[in-house]
């Protein structure tokens, strides 16, 4: 199961957007798997590839259809997490897939 959940709702892509595993990102995007399943604390693995400053992952994402806007529970978008932690590379990234730089926080 692609999309298989551990306790805390985090699946094997978002475990992988976590720790820049770009290529993993690849191959379970190729099988099918969903890319934008946020786990339980509504972060999807774009959000947390941006927060954690991974930007070859956060590329695989957009390359294989995730939605690269979509904001966690508390309505925070990737682009504000990678710009609050200061990964230039990944809101230049992000800017580059159609994010708008005047969305919303919250």
């Amino acid at each position: 199961e692609l999309n298989c959940a551990a306790a805390d709702g985090t699946s094997p892509v978002w475990i992988a957007a976590e720790r820049g595993h770009a290529e993993v990102i690849m191959a379970l995007g190729i099988a099918g798997a969903d890319l934008d399943l946020p786990n339980k604390k509504g972060d999807t693995p774009a959000w947390i590839a941006a927060n954690r400053g991974h930007t070859r992952a956060l590329m695989m994402l957009a390359a294989n259809g995730a939605d690269m806007g979509k904001s966690n529970r508390e309505g925070t978008p990737p682009i504000w997490t990678a710009v609050a932690c200061g990964h230039i590379p990944c809101v230049q990234l992000l800017l580059a897939c159609g994010v708008d730089p005047n969305c919303k926080d919250g």
